[in-house]
């Protein structure tokens, strides 16, 4: 998942790296964090190139995506890189603090009734302003045959 910043070289520290020390040896042991390091020029974070990088389990990269979907900086300073929204499943989109706002576009005919103005509740095909039953460029049957305006 790719994401976009509106910092150069914006970081999230999603774990710390911590040391841990043997008891009895007292030899300490490092064990490493997990940091999101937006890139400098282009201000985008590939999670799965750092994966790769820093040598991430699939948990640990999935802990990270989630950690900056659900952080308070989402929507705000913090983006999903464009493109990156059509590939989420819906268990993903769950996890993000901002939801994305899906539009309905909706068939722009109208209708008087007693003095009141309706609007069509149908969904408006994709390219045209109206939906299939009020469309005017829409083929229609009058008497038996097909009528083309």
């Amino acid at each position: 998942m790719i994401f976009q910043s509106r910092f150069n070289k914006h970081t999230f520290v999603v774990r710390p790296t911590r040391v841990a020390i043997d008891p009895v040896h007292g030899v300490r042991t490092p064990l490493p964090g997990l940091i999101a390091e937006f890139d400098r020029f282009t201000r985008l974070f590939d999670s799965e190139d750092a994966q790769q990088k820093h040598g991430w389990s699939d948990e640990e990269r999935v802990a990270v995506e989630d950690w900056l979907l659900g952080n308070k900086a989402f929507g705000k300073d913090i983006f999903l890189a464009p493109g990156e929204l059509q590939k989420l499943d819906e268990a993903t989109v769950a996890k993000m603090r901002v939801k994305p706002a899906v539009k309905v576009r909706r068939c722009i005919d109208l209708r008087i009734v007693k003095g009141q103005v309706f609007q069509c509740d149908q969904e408006a095909t994709a390219g045209r302003d109206y939906c299939k039953a009020h469309d005017p460029q829409e083929p229609r049957i009058v008497k038996g045959a097909v009528e083309q305006k």
